[in-house]
């Protein structure tokens, strides 16, 4: 309903971030990440990040509904024009959107084929040492820790996830949503 993101330091006293967030859309809900020091938001029209004290547009970064880290670097899902894909920034640098083909260099990671027409519905995160991806019918996880060697493998073509925001951790096992209720890994 505007274009103000608001902060408290614990206290429960909120105040609008500033310098203010503006020029994107407010009718697109945001996902957020805090990572490599700073607020990394994302709503398929602008990915912005704050770092305490100053609001910017990442210029360069794809644009998706999804957003989250894996390995000091920012990703970004869901991502337009590319929606069975995954993006990843330079290694600690979430600007880095620009491939030098150097191993710290930013990826771009299909998930079953170039675009297979199947979204990306979930980032799930971290789990043991892969980073699991969700679309609605499989389920997907990231091994590695550079552009190098980078591997994506398929956990699951029968069970998905249905919304990003139902993953959850605990008590060492894996929570979410998929088409056939509640899951647990």
């Amino acid at each position: 309903s505007s274009e103000t993101f608001f902060q408290h330091s614990g206290n429960c006293q909120w105040t609008a971030i500033t310098p203010a967030l503006a020029g994107f859309d407010s009718t697109k809900d945001w996902d957020c990440v805090q990572a490599l020091g700073k607020l990394w938001c994302s709503n398929t029209s602008t990915t912005i990040t704050w770092d305490g004290s100053s609001t910017s547009a990442v210029s360069g970064a794809p644009v998706g509904s999804l957003i989250d880290s894996f390995r000091n670097r920012i990703i970004v899902g869901n991502v337009t024009g590319g929606q069975s894909r995954i993006r990843l920034s330079g290694d600690l640098d979430g600007t880095d959107w620009t491939s030098t083909g150097a191993d710290t260099s930013p990826a771009n990671i299909a998930l079953g084929g170039v675009n297979d027409g199947q979204n990306t519905t979930c980032l799930m995160g971290t789990y043991g040492d892969a980073y699991y991806i969700g679309k609605l019918d499989s389920l997907w996880a990231l091994y590695g820790f550079s552009r190098a060697d980078f591997a994506v493998r398929e956990i699951s073509r029968e069970v998905g996830c249905l919304e990003d925001k139902t993953v959850q951790e605990k008590n060492g096992c894996l929570y979410w949503l998929s088409r056939r209720g509640m899951e647990k890994m």
